[in-house]
């Protein structure tokens, strides 16, 4: 009771849990009621299952494909060269940061359009996007290929062997261009899931992630360098945005009417405008991840990144049965939002969060008792994980799951950018200070241990504004009687 008395955002969650999702409270208890709550449960649930199947099978794959090319990779080109090419796949998600928030403040405006029928609004909106992140990504690349061929990357990554240096730079500058292609794509990836068919791009990826793979073997017997690697690890993402272009013009569903370059002009700009809270959060969370490899490559050396990077793809591969929720968890709360359903808002969200921190647990336990026969198992004990680093990563796994992208994505589609923007700068900051104190004395604990405390900051203001806007939704219009839900 002191407990949250004393602390808003405490009382916040337990609202949250308990009655404030619910909605309002009926009288009956029969078994009638509890059929038709389950009905719309699951109506509610529908198309964001549908999606997250088809995201757990794309997902689900790459963390099979991840675990066999894991000890490939590390046999192959050995502990330094593998934290070399973890180190450049992180820094070129700088990269991502020049759609300028496009892509997220498209998300909110397209399902809004499909929960309408406005499907040739919402393909033109996608067509001017496409053509604005196609020329900034051009701008983007040239500009960093300048920056690339200035730099002593050898020097700046501490290298050693002879084949890191001479293959560093050219690593680099295919990883870029890739890169670029991904963000050309982004508008048209993110698409089918502001259609309620998000299973639709998550099968191209699975194809995508199935060619990489193919990609991956066929260089390795070939005896390739790490360019030819980058390029195989790199070009499923592409090849499955050109597959999904394909799909959907196909199919009639970018088949907008034609609009001159001053009109996508405008287009975009009204976009980026739109896109500025947008912005500074994927600048954040670009930043937070990509300078997670890099800080630990300068300040301990390539070879300390080996063991943060595999826990990392471990946890992450871990998290997938709930990170396949995001951009489908984010459309269908838009689109309910859009037909103005505050108890199915409520609802969903709820469980959302009790599903979370359930998995958080088992999660725990898999990465503190079974990583290391894991990595015996696959890497033949190259590389093997103190205790102490394991318990801090589900810690971090688990204020991941409760506290992370999903949540975000909830307080993106209420129309809460702006605190959620605010919010964002506030962690980047705290992730700096932290890494900049903790990371030379302790290395890759100091770094998850920087992590958890962007969490931590971000936890108590987020289940404070989650709660307030939906109390403001109830208030002002709640479920309208007899509205469907939307499909």
């Amino acid at each position: 009771g002191v407990c949250v008395a004393r602390y808003p955002a405490v009382a916040g969650l337990a609202t949250l849990l308990a009655t404030g999702m619910s909605g309002p409270k009926g009288v009956s208890g029969s078994a009638v009621a509890s059929e038709r709550l389950w009905g719309r449960h699951l109506k509610l649930w529908q198309p964001v299952l549908a999606s997250a199947s088809a995201g757990t099978l794309n997902r689900g794959s790459a963390i099979a494909i991840r675990l066999v090319t894991i000890p490939l990779l590390l046999r192959y080109l050995g502990v330094e060269r593998y934290g070399l090419w973890m180190t450049i796949a992180s820094a070129t998600a700088y990269l991502t940061m020049l759609d300028f928030g496009t892509v997220s403040a498209l998300t909110n405006r397209l399902s809004r359009c499909y929960a309408r029928g406005r499907s040739r609004v919402a393909a033109s909106l996608v067509l001017s996007a496409t053509l604005g992140l196609c020329l900034v990504a051009t701008f983007g690349v040239a500009t960093a290929c300048i920056v690339i061929f200035s730099v002593d990357w050898a020097h700046a990554f501490h290298l050693s062997s002879a084949a890191a240096v001479a293959e560093v730079r050219p690593t680099i500058v295919v990883a870029t261009l890739l890169a670029g292609a991904q963000l050309a794509l982004a508008a048209i990836l993110r698409l089918p899931y502001t259609m309620q068919r998000g299973s639709l791009s998550e099968g191209y990826q699975l194809g995508g992630n199935v060619g990489s793979f193919v990609a991956i073997l066929g260089v390795v017997r070939a005896g390739g360098g790490l360019p030819w690697l980058a390029a195989a690890l790199m070009s499923g993402p592409v090849v499955a945005g050109l597959c999904v272009l394909a799909h959907l013009t196909r199919t009639g569903d970018l088949s907008a009417s034609r609009m001159s370059f001053r009109r996508h002009s405008r287009v975009i700009v009204a976009l980026g405008r739109a896109g500025g809270a947008f912005v500074v959060m994927q600048v954040v969370g670009t930043l937070l991840f990509a300078l997670q490899f890099p800080l630990l490559a300068t300040m301990r050396g390539a070879t300390a990144v080996a063991p943060y990077a595999l826990l990392t793809q471990i946890m992450l591969g871990l998290q997938i049965p709930l990170t396949v929720l995001q951009q489908p968890l984010w459309t269908r709360i838009a689109g309910l939002r859009a037909h103005r359903d505050i108890s199915g808002l409520r609802s969903i969200i709820r469980n959302y969060l009790i599903a979370a921190g359930a998995y958080s647990a088992v999660a725990g336990v898999i990465l503190i008792l079974f990583v290391n026969p894991l990595l015996v198992l696959l890497a033949r004990s190259i590389i093997t994980t103190p205790l102490s680093l394991r318990l801090a990563f589900a810690v971090l796994c688990a204020l991941g799951l409760i506290g992370g992208g999903n949540l975000g994505s909830v307080l993106l589609a209420l129309d809460l950018s702006k605190p959620l923007a605010l919010l964002s700068a506030i962690q980047l900051l705290a992730f700096i200070v932290a890494a900049v104190v903790l990371v030379p004395a302790f290395g890759a604990l100091g770094m998850v241990a920087s992590v958890c405390a962007v969490y931590l900051i971000a936890l108590p203001p987020t289940f404070v504004l989650l709660r307030r806007r939906l109390d403001v939704l109830g208030n002002t219009g709640g479920t309208v009687a007899g509205m469907p839900v939307p499909a």
